[in-house]
């Protein structure tokens, strides 16, 4: 699989991981407000995923700017990882929307196989150190690089209590109980026949 193509695979599955959650997102407006979201381009090399503006419905004012850094794990870590460069591109768009916006908040969400977690940058502890990882996460997993990072710890985000599962291991899930329900279908036909 090329290099590209895997980085827009996984781009769009962060992409559709948010999308799972924008109901969650817009139950918490009031009935006054609209929210507008707008993504990157899933293989751009900009440091954010997707910028969502909400506007009061009445006066069509600008109420925020909000920006989310997002990611899909497939694994759960007690602390979870941003890495510096990402924050301070995070942080030249908010300079950006803040001429259009009096109020911009940076999120970084979170999708592991325990949770999705959404934290509030603006309000988390960030303590920057040097750590050696994969150069990739997507690609090269075995090329360890230094990288400045901060580690966030989930009890400082918000828990949405929400799971993402990929379409694919969704069908796959589906097909599975599918053939589990057959196989208790026919033992349960074969003990009636019994009786």
């Amino acid at each position: 699989m090329s290099k590209s193509k895997t980085f827009y695979q996984h781009g769009e599955q962060e992409r559709i991981a948010f999308e799972s959650i924008l109901p969650m997102l817009k139950a918490k407006l009031s009935k006054e407000q609209s929210l507008y979201y707008y993504y990157t381009h899933n293989a751009s090399s900009t440091h954010f995923d997707i910028l969502v503006h909400i506007y009061n419905n009445v006066t069509g004012c600008k109420i925020s700017s909000n920006i989310f850094e997002v990611k899909v794990r497939n694994k759960h870590f007690p602390d979870l990882i941003l890495e510096q460069r990402k924050y301070n591109s995070l942080n030249k768009l908010r300079k950006k929307e803040l001429e259009y916006f009096k109020k911009v908040n940076l999120f970084y969400i979170c999708f592991t196989p325990k949770s999705t977690y959404l934290f509030d940058l603006d309000k988390v502890n960030l303590n920057w150190e040097v750590g050696y990882m994969n150069a990739s996460f997507v690609i090269d997993k075995t090329n360890k690089v230094a990288k400045d990072v901060t580690y966030l710890a989930i009890n400082e985000a918000s828990d949405m209590n929400y799971i993402y599962v990929e379409k694919e291991k969704i069908t796959q899930q589906v097909k599975d109980k599918m053939l589990e329900q057959k196989a208790y279908k026919c033992i349960f036909e074969s003990i009636n026949k019994l009786k």
